[in-house]
């Protein structure tokens, strides 16, 4: 058996779909190995579905999931990123030694080894597809490094949005300024 398996797809291996094909055909009972899947239409997508109907699933989507969608591929990313949200709150707290970023009732806690970078650019990303805040919340504490000001600035001004209330809290006034 595995001589014909190894003709059929070489000394690599497989990738999964084709995996999953064989699997549950061999676990049906049929063996036969000379198959020809050519006559099978390839299986649809999510990201085959019309727009109109892509754009409801994702209107559908809560925070966390748009977050984690956004990690399957390039073209969900894109498409999640064209989706317009509300939130009725965003809150971000940055210190020294953690972020927090709270999107209506879903918290992110950012402190492992490389928070700044993962939390500024998740920041940046809910903010490119954020149509409208109610309220904005920002804290800056007296141990939040300077340059952690700066790049949230950079990201504020490469971001439009309407904001109904916002609440900054700088403890350092020459950085609000």
């Amino acid at each position: 058996m595995p001589g014909q398996f190894e003709r059929l797809f070489g000394h690599e291996n497989i990738n999964f779909p084709e995996y999953e094909f064989w699997y549950y055909r061999f676990l049906s009972g049929n063996f036969d190995l000379e198959y020809d899947r050519s006559s099978i239409s390839q299986p649809l997508t999510l990201l085959d579905l019309p727009m109109d109907s892509l754009m409801e699933v994702i209107g559908h989507m809560d925070v966390k999931n748009r977050m984690n969608a956004r990690k399957v591929s390039k073209s969900l990313r894109d498409v999640i990123d064209s989706r317009k949200v509300d939130y009725s709150r965003i809150c971000i707290d940055i210190d020294e030694k953690s972020i927090r970023l709270e999107l209506d009732d879903v918290v992110y806690n950012y402190s492992d080894e490389h928070f700044q970078k993962i939390a500024l650019k998740n920041l940046e990303n809910v903010l490119k597809s954020v149509k409208n805040v109610e309220d904005l919340h920002v804290v800056f504490y007296e141990s939040t490094p300077k340059i952690m000001f700066e790049l949230f600035s950079k990201i504020m001004e490469n971001t439009k949005f309407d904001v109904g209330r916002i609440h900054v809290l700088v403890d350092r006034h020459e950085d609000a300024l």
